[in-house]
């Protein structure tokens, strides 16, 4: 198969990453009951 491709570290780091609320989130709010939701960013 042969060695890594130079990028296959940091797409498995983005991988770990996606859904992580500490890389970024989308705060979802109801506008009825103001219940709230944090809706964490995937790749």
């Amino acid at each position: 198969m042969g060695p890594l491709r130079a990028n296959a570290f940091m797409v498995v780091l983005n991988f770990l990453r996606s859904g992580d609320l500490a890389s970024g989130f989308l705060r979802l709010r109801c506008p009825d009951c103001g219940d709230e939701h944090l809706l964490a960013f995937t790749c």
